[in-house]
């Protein structure tokens, strides 16, 4: 009996807790029984085998299935251990023992157990295999196996043992033989050299290998990858097979399994050579062993003869005759065929879908009440010519996606905030920008010429092998424990990107972050209170217990890993544009980043593990590129940026004049002009921008010296403004050198008057004092950089992307009219209380429109039926009623009082005014006085 005592402090009170140590929970699809075992540390058995002719008697546990989405599940405990020893003797009480458990599905005699399970310390994962039930007498010709996946997690000092389904087991082993054989890992990948045996458990008091039974299918895991389970195993991996005999075990020479072979022969000793056949099966690698078959055997003048001479096939009404005239061996390749893998699959139907996107736009927007809820959008993710082809047969499961062209827009750069209106856009932007086409493809029911045209010029390419839902022709279906169907997924991934280029702000980032995280579906999930619903008791049989909430959630994350054949990223290769605005601004300008290929094969890892490592590999390969990283900062002037340029002039230089050459001296002469003036519009231009980033830089670090935040915010404001030319760009570097001039004397008397005690004094006259040299150098700072920039601007060189869309019409709500008049006017009128609605009517200039009327106690509110929006707030005062006794007494006219015409259009009102503006407007407001109440106090006053 294993016992474990715990103690811990709840309430200023010591409580102790006896317990079992191990504690055992059945989540598969089936109902198990298990044995547990136990055997002294320093013991060693020779010949120990689970087998059913002698099977336990004691220490037997039943356990019951419980459901994968069961709130409580209840593990069974595992209270007293079978003493296996051989020795005799008084067993010591200080002695040591390790602990086994072994599963099965069936109590009667001659069941067969799974792999002992070492239960001392806590285990990860580890794949087992157990015998099912057979129903028929078919079935129990052809036994089969149920996959199962165990993990042992550690809980308060118990072992909690939790078994599931596995999904994915390694490989499945099928035994056509009339006798038994051993499997195991081989401890070697040399095929001419003799191996051993790798433990399947390394604390294992004995030697114990996976037994294949006659014309039985065993699913089996080699060790080596559940010990290293989540981390990715690298080494290739051998297995080994024997005759079980009464004898020594003599294993086979190492068997690489390769997937591109079909078949392998295979030597077993006491036996001979026997046929291996491997097939891929979902995510499973299924393993045929079976014997020769006579068929196989021909001469090479056979060969010879039939590949000089080739037959034309016979047809479909002939082909039982010709196989009846057909000799033993003549069709060697048929015989390949059908005796790798049993009978062969019916051919049927290939499904295609095909589909063609002209432009898809996915828009997240915030509507959240404490802003009235007005809609405003975050960010837009766009996608141009969008490809798809999806491929279902029998030798394919494909799905491609192409797209052209991707765009991801940052929508709140409009309001002056942000430096960047884009986040992420292909290399040549503006290039794709003219190629896009002005209509849609000529002909849309034949896409297979646009979809392969777009495959060779799209932006990214998506390319996923999926896994049928089940095998046609198979006998055994992987992990279905039963089931009709098999699992379905995602088999190897393949994904290839073009050059792109990145533009990372961190306060948009910040901000882009708080809103997804609230998109996630665990914020959407209501948890009732506990006064909500009353405590209820759960009771539990004798030998049962709940099991902790932390241990399932851990066992159910351990039970379901990703599994793929392979995934392959393409080499990709980033511009990266970064302004941090932390302590100090640094900034990168286009910092070149290369990064090598990823691929992993054989992947069978978690999905949190997965993300580290592709993590890892990007962000090793941003470090090995830190010197390009170190270069592009503005502060040091971007000499990577130069150097970019000055080798992109040189190279036009050299390589125009040599392509004129070949289309004679005209063109020799036009190269050599095209050339120079690249090689000297590169070089100015590079020079132009270094010395630009180089002062823009200087000038942002000074503002943030000042330690005045409105002068920090007022700048950037101006500098989110980017000049259109050169004399636009001086003419804003000269107003902001005024104003940081202005600022930088008046600075000397507002922040002292802005202290309210002595310290707050003296800190505004330090802050003045640094203002005072600070912001004219940064002035004149900022008037290189902006007059650099319209410079730059005006030639074309290093502009920032576009976004999509400039402006567009605020999304709406999809409710009907008579509904948002329920919620509409507290965000124009404030509170009030619904008291009628009607339809009606609206007459302006000669123009009819149904509306909606909907009367407040503090306001008269309009709604357009058709477009769903609001039109107009009217205050009562400003409304009047009139009828038509004499044509219709039951038409009710509303009239409106006249108002001023509305002042002429200006300029100003052409741009979106930023939220800095609004901001300052709210403030202001909030420090006025209240108005309305010093009149009403005073005429409270006056009639008193």
């Amino acid at each position: 009996m294993n016992l474990v005592l715990t103690s811990m402090t709840e309430n200023k009170v010591r409580v102790f807790i006896l317990a079992s140590q191990f504690i055992v929970t059945n989540y598969s699809s089936i109902d198990l029984h298990c044995w547990s075992f136990a055997l002294p540390a320093n013991e060693r058995l020779e010949q120990f085998r689970l087998t059913g002719n002698s099977g336990p008697h004691s220490c037997c546990y039943s356990l019951p299935k419980n459901g994968a989405k069961c709130a409580n599940p209840k593990g069974t405990v595992v209270t007293m251990l079978s003493n296996v020893s051989q020795r005799k003797g008084k067993i010591k009480p200080n002695a040591n023992f390790n602990h086994y458990l072994t599963v099965y599905q069936r109590r009667e005699n001659g069941s067969e157990f799974s792999a002992p399970i070492y239960l001392n310390k806590a285990l990860a994962r580890k794949s087992l295999s157990v015998p099912t039930a057979a129903s028929d007498a078919v079935e129990r010709r052809h036994h089969h196996h149920h996959p199962l996946s165990l993990s042992i997690v550690s809980h308060q000092g118990q072992q909690h043992v939790s078994i599931y389904d596995d999904p994915c087991p390694s490989y499945s082993i099928e035994n056509r033989t009339d006798f038994h054989m051993y499997v195991a890992q081989s401890d070697t990948v040399q095929p001419n050299k003799a191996a051993a045996a790798v433990p399947e458990t390394v604390e294992s008091n004995f030697a114990w290998f996976q037994t294949v039974g006659s014309r039985q299918t065993v699913y089996y895991t080699p060790p080596a990858l559940d010990d290293h389970f989540p981390e990715h195993h690298e080494a290739e991996l051998a297995l080994i097979f024997a005759c079980v005999s009464g004898s020594a075990i003599r294993w086979s020479h190492p068997v690489l399994v390769d997937e591109s072979k079909s078949n392998i022969f295979l030597n077993i000793p006491l036996y001979g050579d026997l046929k291996l056949a491997i097939r891929v099966r979902n995510r499973t690698t299924a393993l045929v062993i079976d014997y020769i078959s006579q068929d196989l055997e021909f001469s090479a003048k056979d060969i010879r003869t039939r590949l000089s001479n080739p037959i034309r096939p016979p047809e479909p009404a002939a082909a039982s005759e010709s196989a009846d005239a057909t000799a033993p061996g003549a069709d060697y390749r048929g015989a390949l065929e059908c005796d790798s893998g049993g009978p062969r699959p019916a051919q049927g139907k290939v499904q295609l879908v095909q589909s063609y996107f002209r432009t898809v736009m996915i828009t997240l927007f915030n509507d959240e009440p404490d802003r009235s809820c007005f809609k405003r959008d975050i960010v837009s993710f766009n996608f141009d010519r969008v490809g798809v082809r999806a491929e279902r047969g029998i030798n394919a499961n494909q799905v491609t996606l192409h797209c052209a062209n991707v765009q991801v827009d940052n929508e709140l750069h409009s309001s002056g905030e942000y430096d960047f209106p884009v986040v992420l856009c292909s290399e040549d932007h503006e290039t794709k920008h003219r190629k896009l086409p002005a209509q849609s493809p000529p002909n849309p029911y034949r896409l297979e010429d646009v979809l392969d045209q777009l495959a060779k010029t799209a932006l990214c390419t998506f390319e996923c092998d999926l896994v049928a839902e089940h095998d046609d022709g198979e006998e055994v279906d992987v992990g279905a424990g039963g089931g009709g169907g098999g699992w379905s997924g995602a088999e190897s991934l393949r994904v290839k990107i073009n050059p792109i280029r990145a533009y990372i702000e961190d306060t948009y980032i910040n901000v882009l972050v708080d809103y997804l995280m609230e998109c996630l579906p665990a914020g959407m999930l209501h948890e009732q209170r506990g006064h909500e619903t009353a405590p209820t008791r759960i009771r539990c049989q004798p030998g049962e217990v709940l099991v902790p909430r932390a241990v399932v959630q851990q066992s159910s994350y351990l039970a379901e890993p990703i599994k793929f054949r392979c995934v392959r990223i393409e080499p990709l290769a980033v511009l990266l544009s970064v302004h941090a605005c932390m302590r100090l601004y640094i900034a990168l300008d286009h910092s070149p980043l290369e990064f090598t290929a990823f691929e992993r094969r054989s992947v069978r890892t978690l999905p949190i593990k997965f993300g580290n490592a592709v993590g890892m590999h990007y962000l090793s390969g941003a470090i090995f590129g830190g010197g390009w990283v170190i270069g592009s900062l503005e502060i040091l002037g971007s000499p990577s940026g130069l150097a970019r340029s000055v080798t992109s002039g040189l190279r036009d230089f050299v390589s125009l004049p040599v392509q004129g050459l070949f289309r004679g001296p005209w063109g020799f002469l036009v190269g050599v002009t095209q050339g120079s003036a690249s090689l000297i519009r590169n070089i100015t231009a590079g020079t132009v921008n270094s010395v630009t980033k180089l002062a823009q830089s200087v000038s942002r670090n000074l503002d943030r010296l000042t330690l005045d935040t409105e002068h920090v915010q007022r700048t950037d404001a101006l500098r989110r403004r980017r000049p259109l030319g050169m004399t636009d760009g001086f003419t804003q570097g000269l107003t902001g050198l005024g104003i940081s001039l202005l600022g930088a004397v008046g600075g000397l008397a507002h922040h002292p008057l802005q202290a309210t005690n002595p310290i707050g004094v003296v800190t505004g006259m330090g802050k003045g004092i640094v203002g005072a040299f600070a912001k004219p150098i940064s002035g004149a700072a900022e008037l290189v950089a902006l007059t650099g920039q319209g410079m730059l601007q005006s030639v074309g060189y290093n502009t920032l992307p576009t976004p999509k869309l400039h402006s567009r019409q605020s999304l709406q709500r999809l409710e009907p009219i008579p509904h948002k008049a329920l919620w509409e006017p507290q965000a124009a009128c404030g509170e009030g209380t619904l008291l009628f609605t009607v339809q009606a009517t609206l007459a302006t200039h000669g123009e009819y429109r149904l509306v909606l009327v909907a009367i407040y106690s503090r306001a008269l509110v309009l709604y357009d039926v058709n477009d769903c929006q609001l039109l107009e707030v009217l205050d009562p005062k400003t409304v009047f009623f009139d009828t038509d006794e004499e044509c219709d007494a039951t038409r009710l006219t509303i009239r409106v009082r006249p108002k001023l015409p509305p002042p002429p259009c200006t300029d100003y009102e052409l741009y979106p005014i930023s939220s800095r503006t609004y901001d300052f407007v709210r403030d202001s407001t909030m420090q006025l006085p209240r108005i309305v109440d010093s009149v009403a106090a005073l005429q409270q006053q006056q009639q008193q």
